[in-house]
């Protein structure tokens, strides 16, 4: 699912969609210019291939080897056995969100 608030900033002709190698790269190094589905993509290269956490480390990425990272507005995790702590993050976070009216 991609996470449209985020991705409405994408240039005119951009498939925020579907993954793109450039933009899991930056993902992966901490950039900004990514969406969803680079996310997703990267996520599962990453499990698939540990040492990609060494590439990323020397490419100045910080890797955090935590079931649960909250930095601002977004959570990860590992892997999906981590998704029990990753969903107790998100209701946590839900309920200390300011409510809109």
């Amino acid at each position: 699912m991609a996470d449209h608030a985020r991705d409405e900033w994408a240039p005119p002709g951009i498939d925020t969609l579907t993954p793109h190698s450039a933009r899991m790269y930056d993902w992966w190094i901490g950039g900004k210019d990514n969406f969803e589905a680079d996310r997703e993509l990267g996520t599962l290269f990453a499990e698939a291939i540990p040492s990609i956490r060494t590439d990323l480390r020397n490419a100045g990425g910080k890797v955090v080897d935590e079931e649960v990272v909250v930095d601002g507005n977004v959570i990860t995790s590992r892997s999906p056995a981590d998704l029990p702590a990753f969903c107790a993050s998100l209701v946590a976070q839900l309920e200390q969100a300011p409510a809109h009216s």
